[in-house]
């Protein structure tokens, strides 16, 4: 856009010129019409560039509500029981806190994977996600989150919720929001996680970038 204005410019000294020269009447509308449309344009570019960053300021929002509600849906009870380890798949804590992320992941397409994690020393394992066990992308109960950021790992410090990306994984380029998962006594227990796929949030806020070009 700056190069098209500063284009638009150049064309407009030369016309400015060559019309005041022959003495056109049109040369003062000239003179307006090409001080008014950088203006135009910048107003156009500030109009979409406001759009795009307040759009993606509600969908980050949107993605932390949808950890929060997650991890407050996650019954501790049954969370506490687990182990973090082989030994839990055949547990009825597991099973039922397993079937439940399958769920919120059948209901919301969005969300590629959800999934609850743990922190045994510095390393980040995980209790469960929301795949199937037939799914290549599986996390069995104490597979060690080898790509855990220091996002995520910083939820288990401070017990509030974080957003991070697009970042690079092994299945693609996410957005990711974590949360707390507590006890009664404010104690960090596990993070829940939700990843969706960075298409999928650059697609809305092209969209609604786009409006401003074309009423332009």
């Amino acid at each position: 856009m700056l190069i098209v204005t500063i284009s638009l410019w150049g064309y407009y000294r030369r016309e400015h010129r060559y019309v005041l020269h022959q003495g056109d009447v049109l040369g003062w509308w000239y003179h307006l019409c090409y001080l008014v449309l950088p203006l135009f344009l910048g107003l156009g570019w500030f109009t979409t560039d406001f759009i795009g960053q307040n759009t993606a300021q509600r969908m980050r929002a949107d993605i932390l509500g949808r950890a929060r509600l997650m991890a407050a849906a996650t019954d501790v009870e049954h969370l506490q029981k687990l182990t973090g380890t082989r030994a839990d798949l055949d547990s009825f804590d597991y099973q039922t806190l397993k079937s439940r992320y399958m769920d919120m992941r059948n209901v919301d397409h969005r969300c590629r994977f959800m999934y609850v994690v743990g922190l045994r020393g510095e390393r980040v394992f995980f209790f469960l996600d929301s795949e199937s066990p037939a799914s290549p992308t599986y996390s069995a109960p104490g597979d060690f989150y080898i790509q855990a950021s220091d996002a995520l790992r910083e939820v288990f410090r401070t017990g509030q919720a974080n957003l991070e990306g697009p970042l690079p994984a092994s299945w693609g380029w996410w957005i990711s929001a974590f949360a707390p998962i507590t006890d009664a006594a404010g104690r960090v227990l596990a993070v829940t996680g939700l990843d969706i796929n960075a298409n999928d949030w650059a697609a809305p806020v092209a969209s609604q970038r786009i409006w401003p070009i074309l009423v332009q």
